[in-house]
């Protein structure tokens, strides 16, 4: 467990709140620094220094400075008002409901920005088109004028030497006597590569394509080798070893599913499915670190994720935060259990873990 630093102090005034916590001894790279509206945090092993502060603070108009061995906090109040003492004190679910709500509001203000700096590179981008759509309009405008000019000049060359005003023909022939003669017509051939997909070729998903196809080109391999089978060969078939493997998980011989699952996985490395189904029975049989691994697996192949997927998305991500918390990594499976929530609020159960766990990362905190 960490230990708490308790002899810090701090000061106020009608602007600011001041937090001055001693590093005892530790360097500063090892110092990290968490903050938001109402709490702020200083972890640096084996110490750790944390406040629920009394009122909001302007988060992002505070900041800390390391120096001298000690971190002080320059905390600008959101109220000019005086503080009666610097901590809040209230029971366990008023101080973690306090922080959630904290954290959200940071979210919120993260997405606002990354919304704003959106919008932002959106009307650089439109002014960089206006500013060169000027530039263009102001290069027509100079090479007209100067033919304007061409013209005048020589309509007044012709007036001194009081020759008849040539025709517009023959004045635009003699503007254009220096001019090379025009290109003869020809014909080029465009020829576009062979494509699979509809959209453009994008380098920064070439990898991504060239892996999608592979993993078709197997599954297409593999169930061409089980339709040319022969009928009583089913050692070719994956969708026997599926069957097989639900026999036997249903009569709980988990080893003989595995290894029935293992088969099937072999021959068609791209179902979801499989994984998924290998992954339930990694944890029927304890070995929570293969389970966890089995689920990633399905949920990367559940990509994009899309209403048509989201029972097995759910199902996998079930089974790895079951994992994960057998494992003790409470953080990970924590996550898992909220997507569990977002695709289906009403899984029985799922509620009352999420609590629990949230409750287990307070107290370790």
């Amino acid at each position: 467990m960490p230990i708490q630093v308790k002899d810090y102090t701090w000061n106020q005034t009608g602007t600011h709140v001041f937090v001055t916590v001693p590093l005892k001894g530790m360097k500063k790279e090892k110092a990290d620094i968490y903050t938001t509206d109402v709490y702020i945090k200083v972890n640096f092993p084996p110490f750790v220094f944390e406040v629920d502060l009394l009122h909001a603070v302007d988060d992002e108009q505070s900041k800390a400075t390391i120096q001298g061995g000690t971190i002080t906090f320059e905390l600008l109040k959101k109220e000019e008002t005086q503080w009666e003492e610097l901590c809040f004190d209230g029971d366990k679910e008023q101080v973690l409901q306090r922080r959630l709500d904290a954290q959200e509001r940071y979210r919120a203000r993260a997405e606002q920005k990354k919304e704003q700096d959106a919008m932002a590179r959106h009307e650089k981008e439109r002014e960089a088109v206006r500013r060169q759509m000027k530039v263009e309009a102001d290069e027509r405008r100079r090479v007209e004028t100067e033919k304007q000019q061409k013209l005048e000049e020589a309509d007044s060359a012709m007036a001194q030497l009081d020759v008849k005003s040539p025709s517009p023909a023959s004045l635009t022939a003699a503007l254009k006597k220096d001019v090379p003669p025009i290109r003869a017509t020809g014909k080029i051939t465009v020829k576009f590569s062979e494509r699979q997909f509809k959209t453009p070729v994008r380098d920064a998903y070439k990898q991504q394509e060239e892996e999608w196809l592979a993993k078709q080109a197997e599954a297409r391999k593999a169930m061409e080798a089980a339709k040319s089978a022969d009928p009583g060969e089913a050692a070719h078939d994956p969708l026997w070893y599926r069957d097989k493997a639900k026999d036997f998980f249903k009569h709980q011989d988990y080893q003989s599913c595995l290894n029935a699952l293992t088969s099937a996985v072999t021959l068609d490395p791209s179902n979801s499915n499989l994984y998924s189904f290998r992954s339930a029975c990694h944890l029927k049989m304890s070995d929570f670190g293969a389970a966890a691994t089995d689920a990633s697996k399905a949920l990367s192949l559940l990509q994009p994720p899309v209403p048509s997927n989201a029972p097995m998305r759910l199902k996998a991500h079930l089974r790895r935060g079951a994992a994960l918390k057998a494992l003790d990594d409470v953080q990970s499976a924590l996550f898992d259990f909220k997507k569990v929530l977002e695709i289906s609020p009403d899984i029985p159960g799922v509620r009352e873990d999420i609590s629990q766990m949230e409750a287990m990362l307070l107290q370790q905190d």
